[in-house]
């Protein structure tokens, strides 16, 4: 009774989501561009471009990041972490920022977290894809430098209490696979960047007014 409860709620969620991306963001495909500054090359802007999963597929974590996105909440936060299987993003500050409080927004806007965690057999963490860490997930996102679809997707990770869960596998990258690698080979300590990876700013693609237009007065829908 209680898991039916509780895939109603999220199937409700899931068909507001979708709704509301679309009013404010149009069907997609949503791409976000990101761009950033690298310790190595303080002078020099690198870019690389993120797709959306298809809204269909994973409503509710797409709707969540496009939201964090509009609000220009990844806007001075890093990359902090790369280990052989995927590159991590974080609201930490970097050496350009570095009294920032940066996950305060986060919070600010309900856009911490997740509400459930989302996932589609037919998105799975294959090489190139992000998805979002932590249970429940968020703020903090992945880029997947292997194919982790055995780890990250449902049974994968056997500490945690529901079993058949997963991490949201919700995007991917289409342009840009060279910045990627020129991060991956950046000095760390212990899979920690030694100095963190700038998000100078993320922007949603070809995105219309109506969007603005639209949050004005629902800002978190």
């Amino acid at each position: 009774q209680f898991r039916n409860r509780a895939a109603l709620l999220r199937s409700r969620i899931a068909r507001e989501n979708r709704r509301e991306t679309i009013e404010a963001f149009g069907p997609g495909p949503h791409k976000v561009l990101f761009t950033l500054i690298l310790p190595n090359l303080p002078n020099e802007r690198f870019e690389f471009i993120m797709e959306m999963a298809p809204i269909d597929l994973m409503p509710h974590t797409v709707h969540t990041f496009l939201q964090q996105v509009h609000h220009k909440l990844w806007d001075g936060c890093t990359f902090v972490f790369c280990a052989e299987h995927i590159l991590q993003a974080s609201p930490m500050p970097s050496d350009l920022n570095p009294h920032a409080d940066l996950r305060q927004p986060f919070y600010e806007n309900s856009l911490d977290k997740v509400y459930f965690q989302e996932y589609s057999q037919e998105y799975p963490h294959v090489t190139n894809t992000v998805g979002i860490s932590g249970r429940p997930g968020g703020p903090d996102f992945y880029i997947n430098l292997v194919d982790n679809t055995d780890n990250h997707g449902p049974g994968g990770q056997i500490d945690n209490i529901l079993k058949e869960e997963a991490d949201p596998c919700f995007g991917k990258i289409i342009s840009g696979l060279d910045v990627i690698e020129k991060m991956k080979n950046l000095p760390t300590t212990d899979y920690e960047f030694d100095i963190f990876v700038h998000i100078e700013s993320a922007r949603i693609m070809g995105s219309s007014l109506k969007a603005e237009d639209y949050l004005k007065g629902n800002p978190t829908f």
